[in-house]
């Protein structure tokens, strides 16, 4: 059983910084997760079963019949909450460790067609309305304030699974200098190089695992890979 790792309900984002970041970050995801484990706490509880968290990393808690087990669980765990924290905006969580995740920090110029940018900010805003005057009618709500939260959508998955998944559809081939060009067929810009076949295939890794978070921070769509389930979810707006 797994114990959905949710954000910080500290400061919430405001709509716009949500719907329109002026920076992204980028890092390199099982760097963060093997930084996490490495804080990781084990305990047994009186049923017998495995008890795993990361002290200090909101919401990193499960558990399992076998330390194996809880392990595999808390790293599901730690994905599904920076998954989330990308989608929502809100910062990912720093660890005592963090000085061996590199994290960098990508500028995103402003929309350069003003009535794209308009189009969707009117099709967000009548999917609100919309939503409020049903649960207003449904309800018979005579107060603003009583209306509840809309409802956000968020990707579910396993960002490792994706990753290896796309690996495994890894093609490479030398170019003209000798480095080792390693692309995913099918997988819009998956494609680096490296002096070996073993620096290319890490290097892609952390190209694919960087396109992922972007997307995930810009609501945009995660490129689909046979083999990995990605579900929609919802939870209420902060």
């Amino acid at each position: 059983m797994t114990t959905a790792m949710l954000p910080a309900e500290t400061v919430a984002p405001s709509a716009e910084s949500a719907a329109f970041p002026k920076k992204l970050v980028v890092f390199s995801m099982s760097e963060y997760v093997s930084a996490a484990l490495e804080l990781a706490r084990y305990e047994q509880d009186e049923d017998g079963g495995i008890v795993a968290e990361v002290p200090g990393l909101n919401g990193a808690l499960t558990q399992g019949e076998t330390y194996e087990e809880a392990r595999t669980n808390l790293i599901e765990v730690i994905e599904e909450g920076i998954a989330i924290d990308l989608q929502t905006g809100y910062p990912i969580p720093d660890l005592p460790n963090m000085v061996s995740v590199k994290r960098h920090v990508v500028e995103r110029a402003p929309p350069s067609a003003e009535s794209v940018a308009l189009e969707k900010l009117v099709e967000r805003h009548r999917r609100e309305y919309d939503f409020y005057i049903d649960r207003a009618k449904t309800d018979g709500v005579r107060d603003a304030k009583d209306l509840p939260a809309f409802p956000k959508k968020l990707l579910d998955f396993s960002l490792e699974e994706y990753v290896q998944a796309a690996l495994s559809r890894i093609e490479y081939e030398r170019d003209e200098d000798g480095w080792i060009v390693a692309s995913v067929p099918g997988l819009s810009g998956a494609f680096t190089q490296g002096e070996t076949y073993e620096e290319a295939r890490a290097n892609l890794a952390q190209v694919i695992e960087g396109h992922v978070m972007i997307d995930l921070q810009m609501g945009w769509r995660v490129q689909e890979i046979p083999g990995v389930e990605i579900c929609v979810g919802e939870i209420g707006a902060r």
